[in-house]
C-alpha cells in the first residue's frame, strides 16, 4: 500500500509537472502563433482588394485613389512578416504542444498562399486591362435622336462650328444614322441605330474621321490631344478641351488617341 500510494504521489507529480512544463513552455509560441495568423489573414484581405481594384474598381470608391502596384507592395509586407512569425511559431512548437502550433500556423501558411494567388492574379488583370475588367456606368445624356439636336447641344457647351457641319457618307455601315464632321474647331460625331452598330463601327468611323482631320491640317491629328467620348450609341472625336464640355454636359466614357 505504502509503495503503490508513492507512486501514484510520484505519477501524479510527473503529471503535474508535465502539465506546468508545456503551460510555461507553450506561452512563448503563443504570441508568434496570433500574430502569424492575424498578419496572414490581412494579407490576404489586401489581395482580396487588390484583385477587386484591378477587375472592378469603383465597386469601392476608395479604392481608386490606390494602384494596384501599391496594394500589392503591401501584401507582399505582409507576407515577409507572417513568414518570419511562422518561422518563429515553428522554433517555439519544439518545446511546446506541437499540434496546437501546427494547427495555427497551418491555418496562417493557407491565408498566405491564397493571398499570393490573389495578388499576382491583380497584377496579371491589371497588365492585361489598363482600365479595368467591370466599368462604371456613366449617364447618357446625350441628345443622339437627330442631328441638329447633336449641333444644338453642341453649341450649348460653348461650342461653335466656324466652318459649318459637313456630312459623311455612313454608305458600308448598316445601324449608322448620322455622320457630322465640323473642321473648326475639328470635331466629329456619329450616332447608331443600335448598341451592336455602335459597338461594330464605332472604331473604324473613328480612323475615318481621323484620316480626314489629317488631310486637313498637316497631320494635326498626330500633334494633338484627341479624345473620344462615347455613350451608349454616339461617339464624338476632338480635342481633350472639348471633350470635357461635352463629357460634363453628356456623359458618356472618354478614350485617349493616339
Amino acid at each position: 500500500m505504502h509503495r503503490t500510494g508513492a507512486a501514484m504521489h510520484e505519477s501524479s507529480y510527473k503529471a503535474g509537472s508535465g502539465r506546468r512544463y508545456q503551460a510555461g513552455q507553450g506561452r512563448p509560441g503563443r504570441v508568434p502563433r496570433i500574430l502569424a495568423t492575424v498578419v496572414a489573414v490581412i494579407a490576404l484581405i489586401v489581395g482580396g482588394l487588390a484583385l477587386v481594384r484591378a477587375v472592378a474598381p469603383h465597386a469601392i470608391a476608395k479604392l481608386t485613389a490606390v494602384s494596384v502596384r501599391s496594394l500589392a507592395i503591401g501584401v507582399a509586407v505582409l507576407i515577409v512578416v507572417a513568414i518570419i512569425l511562422i518561422v518563429m511559431a515553428r522554433v517555439a512548437s519544439r518545446r511546446g504542444n506541437r499540434v496546437s502550433v501546427r494547427g495555427t500556423a497551418g491555418g496562417a501558411i493557407v491565408a498566405v498562399v491564397f493571398a499570393i494567388m490573389l495578388t499576382v492574379a491583380a497584377l496579371l488583370i491589371s497588365n492585361l486591362f489598363k482600365d479595368s475588367i467591370v466599368k462604371p456606368s456613366s449617364p447618357d445624356k446625350s441628345p443622339a435622336q437627330s442631328a441638329q439636336n447633336m449641333q444644338q447641344s453642341v453649341e450649348e457647351a460653348g461650342i461653335y462650328c466656324e466652318s459649318g457641319w459637313s456630312e459623311l457618307s455612313s454608305q458600308g455601315y448598316p445601324g449608322v444614322t448620322d455622320v457630322e464632321i465640323c473642321l473648326k474647331p475639328r470635331i466629329a460625331y456619329v450616332t447608331f441605330d443600335n448598341e451592336f452598330a455602335a459597338d461594330m463601327y464605332r472604331a473604324p468611323l473613328r480612323y475615318k474621321i481621323a484620316e480626314m482631320f489629317d488631310e486637313q491640317a498637316n497631320s494635326t491629328i498626330s500633334k494633338g490631344d484627341w479624345r473620344l467620348l462615347s455613350g451608349k450609341r454616339w461617339s464624338v472625336f476632338s480635342y481633350r478641351t472639348i471633350i470635357d464640355k461635352l463629357q460634363k454636359q453628356w456623359g458618356g466614357t472618354v478614350e485617349k488617341i493616339g
